[in-house]
């Protein structure tokens, strides 16, 4: 070693000349190394993909896109719904809105929250697949302000063309101003079971606006949240 740093004390040359490579080498480096502030995601909603191998794109979408379209076009939560009939396959995609609501019962006049006009001893908990990417709108219909906070994962918040919303920050709480709209991308990489998601006001989780995630469970699992 003292060998090579004494002859390129001698060779002035050459050692500027090995300094100027490994900058010039250093700066290509920097230039073509792809840079991820966060994880690269497709934005998608829920997918459900049912083969029909060997069936025309007609077929499909009569056999297969429409069926499903028509299983789920009542169920409250559900933003929109895209479906694609190809050759063999039909695909249809589903974004998820989660809209905080306020009801008065009428027979004795108390208040209850409720997502989708639900609370959650009543309601039906979101569904979702090991490795998911799911998109949530979470629309504040109410007169207050809602600080929405998920157990187990974290999510970003989308700007109105569907990009992170800048400095970017993974959340697992969120502030809903009253009378507006939050676009929320949840990634679900791991952890099955039931995660719950609520108003960090505690009176208004109590008050209903509380649900839960239900992650990779069997079918039989699934019930809503009175039994929480």
């Amino acid at each position: 070693m003292n060998g090579i740093i004494d002859w390129f004390a001698r060779n002035s040359v050459a050692a500027n000349l090995m300094m100027v490579f490994i900058v010039v080498t250093g700066i290509i480096a920097v230039t073509s190394v792809k840079e991820e502030i966060f994880p690269e995601f497709e934005l998608d909603r829920i997918s459900i993909e049912v083969p029909y191998l060997g069936a025309a794109p007609e077929e499909v979408e009569a056999a297969v896109n429409i069926r499903i379209e028509e299983a789920i076009q009542g169920i409250d939560g559900i933003k929109q719904i895209q479906s694609t009939a190809s050759e063999g396959r039909g695909t249809v995609m589903i974004e998820l809105e989660l809209r905080l609501t306020l009801a008065q019962n009428s027979r004795d006049l108390s208040f209850e929250y409720g997502i989708n006009d639900v609370p959650f001893w009543r309601a039906e908990p979101v569904l979702a697949k090991l490795g998911e990417t799911q998109v949530w709108t979470v629309e504040n219909t109410t007169a207050w302000s809602h600080q929405i906070h998920l157990h187990g994962f974290f999510f970003l918040v989308l700007d109105e063309n569907d990009e992170p919303v800048r400095l970017l920050e993974w959340k697992d709480t969120v502030d809903v101003p009253f009378k507006q709209t939050r676009r929320l991308l949840v990634r679900f990489d791991e952890r099955p079971g039931t995660w719950i998601f609520h108003c960090h006001i505690l009176d208004h989780a109590q008050g209903g606006l509380l649900s839960a995630v239900h992650l990779a469970l069997p079918p039989g699992d699934f019930r809503n949240m009175s039994g929480h």
